[in-house]
């Protein structure tokens, strides 16, 4: 069975984002309401996705990216150290630009990792592709149901493994054929194998065959008598018209 892995969030951002634009933009690509994703933002490891292939994993990976929120693509075992690990504090706002007014909100920003700095575009994401039409539920724990059906049971008892090398079947044991060649021997080369029997020419008495002329019949035909056919009651004048 393929490994499985785990899209998980814990509020990053991207260099240049605030947190107000990337919630927006998260909301949009699971096309739902800020509120019900707010918790996605706490500092704490959430998975957004769980149970699926490592390229489908990259794929919500660089969407998410994309709306400038930076998440991880981990096996069950590294999500649960990240679970277990300490909270960050969020950080402090590194975009260049002066803000246009005063705010007394602290925006979270976090440096782009450099595996995800090509996929990121600063631009609102458009035509998500697969990924349209993916809703949020309000429980982040479970998004899709873990398949728990137990793993075929196959009855091993009687397997062994034998030594390297060694035979997985029983060979029967064939008896030697014994033939006498005592009394063959080898000729020379081009020597007739077999005895050859002289077959004496063939006479054929043509003392009393002779050709006769040109268009002569060779056999002779039998008389034939002439057939008698009654023909007095055939006609051959047209019919009379009634």
């Amino acid at each position: 069975m393929a490994e499985q892995f785990i899209v998980a969030y814990n509020g990053r951002l991207a260099e240049g984002r605030s947190l107000d634009a990337v919630k927006r933009g998260v909301a949009q690509l699971f096309k739902v309401d800020v509120a019900k994703i707010a918790h996605l933002f706490n500092g704490q490891w959430t998975p957004i996705k769980r149970g699926i292939d490592q390229a489908t994993a990259i794929k919500y990976q660089q969407a998410l990216a994309r709306a400038g929120a930076l998440s991880k693509v981990v096996t069950d075992a590294q999500f649960a150290k990240l679970k277990a690990a300490p909270v960050a504090s969020k950080a402090a706002p590194t975009a260049k630009t002066a803000p246009t007014r005063p705010s007394t909100k602290t925006k979270a920003t976090a440096a782009v990792e450099p595996d995800l700095e090509r996929s990121i575009i600063k631009a609102a994401p458009v035509g998500l592709g697969a990924l349209e039409g993916i809703a949020v539920e309000a429980n982040w724990d479970h998004l899709e149901e873990p398949d728990n059906s137990p793993p075929p049971q196959v009855d091993l008892s009687g397997v062994t493994l034998g030594e390297r090398g060694a035979d997985l079947v029983a060979h029967q044991h064939v008896a030697d054929v014994n033939i006498d060649t005592g009394e063959l021997s080898i000729d020379v080369l081009g020597a007739d194998m077999v005895e050859h029997e002289d077959i004496p020419d063939l006479v054929v008495d043509m003392s009393n065959m002779g050709l006769d002329e040109l268009g002569v019949d060779m056999s002779d035909h039998l008389p034939v008598e002439k057939p008698d056919i009654d023909i007095s009651g055939l006609s051959l004048e047209p019919p009379r018209s009634r």
